[in-house]
């Protein structure tokens, strides 16, 4: 009987160890892309849509279709550390580059919400998104 607990206590404390995921994985994100300057005034605030798939590490973009931003695209992306990711835009167009996933963002991932930001001298270029 004592062998019998023993072994459920190990089997429900193995189950209750899940691995914290913090790394973007296989998924569609939906959440807000903002545009911020140094006021804090928002110039954008829309309805985006990211896809990762991380088997070709590719990843397509759907913005908001009244505003049009950001733009739909798509690429490739690379996970650089636990705390950024690069993207590369892979389109043959030409573009604003600040409103296309195409440098070096931050970003933070818990399996569910998923955040990238990119700061520069007047603005930050902010995603805030949750899996869908």
């Amino acid at each position: 009987m004592k062998k019998s607990i023993f072994i459920i206590f190990g089997l429900l404390l193995l189950i209750s160890c899940k691995k914290e995921v913090t790394t973007p994985n296989n998924g569609i994100y939906r959440g807000v892309y903002k545009e911020i300057t140094v006021d804090q005034d928002t110039l954008v605030d829309a309805l985006v849509f990211l896809v990762l798939h991380e088997e070709n590490q590719s990843f397509t973009v759907k913005g908001d279709s009244l505003t049009n931003f950001p733009p739909d695209h798509n690429g490739t992306y690379e996970i650089i550390d636990e705390k950024q990711m690069n993207f590369e835009y892979k389109g043959v167009y030409e573009y604003n580059p600040n409103h296309y996933l195409d440098t070096t963002f931050n970003y933070t991932f818990d399996d569910v919400n998923f955040t990238l930001s990119r700061k520069e001298s007047d603005r930050t270029f902010e995603y805030k998104m949750k899996r869908y």
